[in-house]
């Protein structure tokens, strides 16, 4: 331990040199995707920087609705309605009984997209992104009592997810960089929980 530890410190010292050397303080703000490799050269460290890409998404499975759950969609005969913003994220809430192993949850947000209401959300545990963008979507046709426009995600993996049971309804999926009216629920759902 003490070896390694004699190491790290090494190679603590030879990026504090070559910050005093080259002067920058924004020493590790690089391109993205750029790692440093530490090398060891005598009693010092060389730093040189590599090219890393980051690893391949793992894809999500697709999300399905159940025979029934479709047939009640479409014997409800709702009116079009307006876009949607759909969302799913991994929490850091705990849930579990006193004496269990605790398990994380994972959340799925709809929001107006145009007047930024949200529909009632989709919680997991353990995190199920396809069955909680499904349900989501179900809850939000129920709760509007209309079949949405357009739903936007932020991902194609999320748009991948979703896809299927949104032609299944007809409802076209778009990925936009940005999720305004959700990036709105979740700062007020953290204020709310105090995180």
């Amino acid at each position: 331990e003490a070896a390694l530890l004699g190491a790290c410190l090494s190679a603590v010292a030879s990026v504090c040199s070559e910050i005093i050397r080259t002067g920058t303080l924004r020493y590790w703000s690089r391109a993205p995707g750029l790692l440093p490799l530490f090398e060891a050269e005598g009693d010092s460290w060389q730093v040189n920087w590599i090219d890393a890409p980051a690893p391949a998404e793992e894809l999500l499975p697709a999300a399905r609705l159940m025979p029934e759950q479709i047939a009640a969609l479409r014997s409800h005969n709702c009116p079009v309605g307006g876009p949607i913003e759909i969302d799913y994220f991994a929490t850091m809430s705990a849930v579990g009984e006193k004496n269990e192993r605790k398990a994380s949850t994972g959340l799925a947000l709809a929001v107006d997209a145009t007047n930024g209401w949200l529909f009632p959300p989709g919680i997991t545990s353990p995190p199920d992104p396809a069955d909680a963008l499904a349900n989501v979507l179900v809850e939000t046709i129920h709760s509007s009592n209309a079949i949405p426009s357009e739903i936007r995600v932020r991902s194609t993996r999320l748009q991948a997810c979703i896809e299927g049971v949104a032609q299944t309804l007809a409802i076209p999926v778009r990925v936009v960089r940005r999720l305004p009216e959700i990036e709105q629920a979740r700062e007020s759902m953290k204020q709310f929980f105090g995180e």
